[in-house]
C-alpha cells in the first residue's frame, strides 16, 4: 500500500475557514491604511479646488459645491 503524498491531502473545512479568515484580515490591514490616506487627499484637494467653500454648510452643500467636478469625471461627459 502507497501512503498518500503531501498533493493528495486535501485542507479540511476547518483549515479552509481559518485561512480565509486570516487572509481577509491581512488583506485589510494592508488595504485600509492606503485607502484611507487615499480618500483624505481627495478630500484635501477638493476643499482646496472649492475654496473652503461649504465645508462651514454641512454636507449637502459641500455635495452640491462639487457637482460639476463630479460631472466632469464622469465617462459620458467627455463625449459631448
Amino acid at each position: 500500500m502507497v501512503s498518500p503524498t503531501a498533493s493528495d491531502v486535501h485542507p479540511t473545512m476547518g483549515i479552509k475557514i481559518v485561512s480565509a479568515g486570516v487572509s481577509a484580515c491581512l488583506a485589510d490591514v494592508i488595504t485600509f491604511p492606503l485607502d484611507t490616506a487615499k480618500v483624505r487627499l481627495q478630500v484635501a484637494s477638493q476643499r482646496r479646488m472649492a475654496g473652503g467653500l461649504g465645508a462651514e454648510r454641512g454636507p449637502p452643500a459641500m455635495v452640491c459645491s462639487h457637482l460639476p467636478s463630479l460631472w466632469e469625471a464622469l465617462p459620458l461627459s467627455q463625449h459631448h
